[in-house]
């Protein structure tokens, strides 16, 4: 309801009743609960038919972000897909179009949730036809473009970042001993800021629209990362993480301003 009132400046009860299939009165008696808890938000308008937010209305359940309403739009894309403005007036962009297996997926979770160790064929660049390998799996993450599982491999001693695609098969193997936890990786743990700027090769008008276009605060854009995702990070941004600068620097308006402090946690 929030988030209607929010960003399309109102909704009534059976339109909630509608989507979240719900009894209207049911909706009538939580939108009265919500106008009780917090008087001064909505009011009713009997010639729409609808709850509008008042002046002073302020987010009191949701953060009052644009995402909340993109991910309505993404629940209920009937919604956004009627005659207003002509038809399919709003598009959320692509959803991720790399899924891992789910039997992969879901073994993972259980060997985190249950201290298990798996055993693993894993195709990589090195091995591109695979290697059998058991591994300690302790998180998961997505990128951005693809879902890795970040685990303690038996073979180099060390936590790595394992893509879960490559995966050919997938076993649990048994309990985990004490030794080897998920503290103790400390890449995965441990924040790092990357600072984005605007490529210096870019003429200033150049960096100004650049700047522009991030919203940077002060001519400098800071992500924060966890450090076993920098160098994805980096490259959602489209930015080399080893320093190289195109010959066409609009090729790549975005340069690393700290890359010499980062480099010790890129590949």
């Amino acid at each position: 309801m929030e988030v209607l009132l929010n960003w399309e400046g109102g909704c009534n009860a059976s339109r909630l009743g509608r989507l979240f299939n719900v009894r209207r009165e049911n909706v009538t008696r939580y939108i009265q609960d919500y106008r009780e808890t917090y008087p001064g938000q909505m009011w009713y308008d009997s010639v729409c038919k609808i709850f509008k937010p008042t002046t002073t209305f302020t987010p009191k359940c949701t953060r009052g972000i644009i995402s909340e309403y993109i991910d309505f739009a993404r629940r209920f894309p009937a919604e956004h897909s009627g005659s207003f403005n002509g038809g399919n007036w709003l598009d959320c962009g692509p959803r991720p179009h790399i899924e891992p297996e789910p039997s992969v997926f879901r073994t993972i979770v259980q060997a985190i949730k249950e201290c298990q160790i798996i055993a693993v064929r894993y195709r990589s660049w090195n091995h591109p036809s695979g290697r059998d390998r058991k591994v300690h799996p302790h998180a998961l993450a997505y990128s951005g473009l693809r879902w890795h599982c970040r685990a303690f491999d038996e073979e180099t001693q060390s936590y790595r970042d394992f893509h879960l695609g490559r995966f050919e098969s997938i076993a649990l193997v048994g309990k985990a001993g004490d030794a080897i936890t998920g503290e103790a990786d400390h890449d995965w743990h441990q924040q790092v800021d990357l600072l984005l700027i605007p490529n210096p090769e870019l003429s200033e008008q150049e960096q100004q629209l650049v700047r522009a276009d991030y919203s940077m605060d002060r001519g400098c854009l800071t992500v924060r990362s966890r450090r076993a995702m920098a160098q994805y990070v980096l490259t959602s941004y489209h930015v080399s993480p080893n320093g190289d600068i195109p010959e066409n620097p609009r090729q790549q308006p975005l340069v690393c301003a700290n890359l010499d402090i980062v480099a010790s946690v890129l590949f």
